[in-house]
């Protein structure tokens, strides 16, 4: 009786394609002051990647798909900010709870120990609820009008969800849409949330406002419920926006919106927010927008910033998105999808083309 061969067992590697980065000949109209953020790779001589100040006060989009580098090329931004002692307020959303153990020096914001009062601005309050709660048509009409009928008697979360409890249905249709809304809106007030929207101040707004510079992180991570989270989000960058644009440029501030498609959705943006964003750039206020998917983004969102700094992209649709808001020869639409952590394609103000950078690690 024969002995059979033993086989071996076939292990498969995946191997990075040998990619030839193109020489790069960088052409950049700029005198004015800069922050420096990394290198040109492979160009002639050695040329730091960077951005004129004024540039992040027209917006930046920061895109690239989970792990490229996205959070630490922001964090390398605000680090080169405060090193240069800058008098510039920056606020950040942090998303994922990532910014703390990347920037040198910041305060730390607990979104439980500064809760926002969602009822101060009662005009907002519904536009708001709509759009964060995804309301139909008949939840936002009937929300909308009880809150005109109760005029300014809603206070905190309890009364809200009371006054829509008592409400007298005048049809069928209307009790299903007020028991839909019911129970949407009970996710505010479960114990765990309920304290985040009842406070009766600003609680850390007007100390972030009115001091000249620093790095706030509020830390959304904390937040497990990532539609509570959302909500806080927008309630909070809604009162945030205001105060700053109240200060009309006495204090210059860079807002960081990680997770952007939470306020910017392609499908279902949050119209208010959407409006104000358009017009802060007046004001001295840049705003810094972060997304792993350019295909859930508006596009009139990234077409309007000023720079651009597109990490690694997988997705055929996010390349098609790119390609359309920043135009990329052909050599960078190649190469894109296998660029290594850290690698970005930058273009901003002042550059004649796209160019192709490495952030420092230091």
């Amino acid at each position: 009786m024969k002995k059979r061969k033993s086989v071996e067992p076939i292990v498969s590697y995946f191997i990075k394609p040998y990619i030839d980065y193109p020489e790069q000949d960088v052409l950049i109209n700029n005198t004015s002051e800069s922050i420096e953020i990394g290198y040109v790779v492979k160009s002639h001589t050695l040329v730091k990647a960077s951005i004129p100040l004024n540039n992040l006060f027209e917006h930046v989009f920061v895109t690239g798909s989970t792990g490229s580098g996205k959070t630490y090329t922001v964090s390398r931004i605000v680090n080169e900010l405060i090193a240069r002692k800058h008098s510039v307020t920056t606020i950040i959303f942090d998303w994922h709870g990532e910014y703390r153990n990347l920037l040198r020096e910041y305060d730390y914001i607990e979104p439980f120990k500064n809760s926002i009062n969602i009822f101060s601005d009662i005009d907002s309050l519904v536009d708001l609820l709509v759009d964060t709660l995804d309301l139909t048509h008949p939840q936002a009409y009937l929300l909308e009008k009880i809150v005109k009928q109760s005029n300014r008697e809603i206070s905190d979360i309890d009364t809200l969800i009371n006054i829509v409890e008592n409400y007298v249905d005048e049809s069928s249709w209307m009790r299903e849409s007020r028991l839909s809304l019911l129970r949407k809106l009970s996710l505010l007030n479960r114990s765990r949330y309920v304290e985040l929207f009842n406070s009766g101040n600003n609680g850390c707004l007007d100390r972030i406002i009115n001091r000249d510079g620093g790095v706030y992180v509020i830390d959304l991570y904390q937040i497990n419920n990532t539609l509570v989270r959302r909500i806080y989000m927008v309630f909070l960058l809604k009162k945030i926006l205001n105060l700053a644009l109240s200060n009309l440029g006495r204090v210059k501030s860079l807002i960081v919106i990680e997770e952007a498609q939470n306020i910017v959705d392609r499908e279902k943006p949050v119209k208010l927010l959407l409006s104000m964003l358009a017009e802060v750039r007046k004001f001295g206020v840049g705003l810094i927008i972060v997304s792993q998917s350019p295909f859930k983004l508006m596009e009139d969102v990234m077409i309007n910033t000023n720079t651009k700094i597109v990490h690694s992209l997988k997705s055929s649709i996010d390349l098609d998105i790119i390609n359309k808001v920043l135009y990329l020869p052909e050599e960078y639409r190649r190469i894109l999808p296998y660029l290594d952590v850290g690698e970005a394609i930058l273009y901003t103000r002042g550059f004649k083309k796209p160019v192709l950078i490495k952030v420092d690690t230091n």
